[in-house]
């Protein structure tokens, strides 16, 4: 999370620098490689000046982090077992 939420912070202070010096190269750089980096290569984003991107801080890895640390997956897996159980002893 901290390099995404890094990620986005360089993004947001470029797209502020930008807004006072229209035009200035290295923030536009930065500023897009930090877009490739957060995409990933899910979109399209395999490489960003002639570097790799890895897809480490990809919007997809911090959803699949957070679906991790949150549970997600087992508490899916809890709940189809419920419904499962609740619709083999309905009575009708």
């Amino acid at each position: 999370m901290e390099k995404f939420e890094a990620a986005l912070g360089k993004i947001g202070a470029n797209a502020r620098l930008l807004d006072m010096v229209p035009g200035e190269q290295a923030a536009i750089h930065e500023m897009f490689s930090e877009f490739a980096n957060v995409f990933g290569p899910r979109y399209g984003f395999k490489e960003w000046a002639g570097k790799p991107v890895t897809g480490e801080y990809a919007v997809e890895s911090v959803v699949s982090a957070l679906r991790n640390v949150l549970g997600i997956a087992e508490l899916t897996r809890l709940r189809s077992e419920v419904v499962r159980h609740a619709i083999n002893n309905l009575s009708i």
